[in-house]
């Protein structure tokens, strides 16, 4: 959607490099070179107690959100 409209002339946006590969009729992609990028990760869940499988998937994506 935000390519649509895009290509529509309805603004500018910065994506990751994969989304060249998706249909960008009317827009022009233009890669930018820089320096490693960071961002912040967040985990977000319910203040509920998580079952089993929601904190043995927590820790997976703890583990290999560590490893980034």
């Amino acid at each position: 959607m935000m390519l649509a409209e895009i290509g529509t002339g309805g603004g500018v946006d910065l994506m990751p490099g994969h989304a060249a590969k998706l249909p960008h009729a009317g827009c022009a992609l233009i890669a930018l070179t820089a320096h490693v990028v960071e961002s912040e990760l967040l985990l977000i869940t319910p203040k509920a107690p998580a079952s089993k499988e929601m904190e043995s998937l927590m820790a997976l994506l703890k583990e290999r959100a560590a490893g980034l």
